[in-house]
């Protein structure tokens, strides 16, 4: 699949696995989410890009060195307001992208429209992002329960209609 290059981020890794706590484990290293190639850190102790309390609070800046058409995302929220009665909508981040003319378009990450905690509620995905991994049914005569499911990551498409360019 050589039409899609995943971003190498090692450089900004600030977090690992533990990162998770209770929500368990992440797949890391290369990695194919719906087809598309992606590369997360393969060093368990250091594998994300994580902002919040104690972690990065900055923005970063990431340089892509090429021409792009589309930017897809793998991103996740670790807490959601939602389940206690909170807002949906309520503003997550901001990814500001910058073309090469200094122009910017900016695309607001929103919880429960472009991100969302995981695990969450059946019927509670995002609307504008997609799971890392298609609906599967489980083996039904064998494994274990408790390893049903598996959901890691959300792939946030919405910079794809801006249609990037230089």
């Amino acid at each position: 699949m050589n039409d899609y290059t995943p971003i190498d981020l090692m450089a900004f890794h600030n977090a690992g696995l533990a990162l998770l706590g209770e929500q368990g484990t992440a797949p890391i290293g290369q990695q194919q989410f719906r087809g598309l190639p992606f590369l997360v850190g393969a060093n368990p102790e250091l594998c994300f890009v994580a902002f919040g309390e104690g972690l990065q609070r900055t923005p970063l800046s990431i340089p892509i060195d090429e021409s792009a058409w589309s930017i897809i995302v793998a991103h996740r929220l670790l807490a959601s307001g939602i389940s206690a009665g909170g807002p949906v909508g309520e503003l997550v981040a901001e990814y500001v992208f910058t073309y090469q003319s200094g122009d910017q378009v900016r695309v607001t990450i929103r919880d429960r429209f472009e991100i969302t905690e995981i695990l969450t509620a059946w019927g509670q995905l995002p609307f504008r992002a997609v799971p890392d991994q298609s609906d599967s049914l489980p083996a039904c005569y064998e494994g274990r329960f408790d390893e049903a499911g598996g959901l890691y990551w959300l792939l946030g498409s919405s910079v794809q209609k801006y249609a990037l360019r230089e």
